[in-house]
C-alpha cells in the first residue's frame, strides 16, 4: 500500500510540481528531467531577471522579490515546459 501524503499547508511557489510529484497515479507524476528542468528554467531566467542586490537583501526581502518574480514568470515557464513535456 502506498502511503498518502497529507500537507498542513500549500507551497506559495511550485504548488503543481508539488501536486504532481504527490499524486496517486505515477503516470502524473513528473520525471527526474522534468523536475530538473523545472528548477533549472527558473533558476536560469531568476538570476537573468534578477540584480546581483539580491545576495546582499535580508530574508525577508528575498522572500518578497522571488515571490514578484515566481507570479511574473510562473505562466510563461509553466507554457514552455507543457511544450517540452506534453
Amino acid at each position: 500500500m502506498i502511503p498518502v501524503i497529507v500537507r498542513q499547508e500549500k507551497s506559495v511557489v511550485f504548488e503543481e510540481l508539488i501536486e504532481r510529484c504527490l499524486a496517486r497515479n505515477p503516470k502524473v507524476r513528473p520525471s527526474a528531467i522534468e523536475i530538473e528542468t523545472t528548477l533549472h528554467l527558473y533558476r536560469q531566467a531568476f538570476f537573468k531577471l534578477v540584480t546581483r542586490k539580491y545576495i546582499k537583501m535580508n530574508t525577508e526581502e528575498k522572500n518578497k522579490v522571488f515571490l514578484e518574480f515566481y507570479e511574473e514568470f510562473h505562466p510563461q515557464a509553466k507554457a514552455q515546459l507543457a511544450q517540452r513535456f506534453p
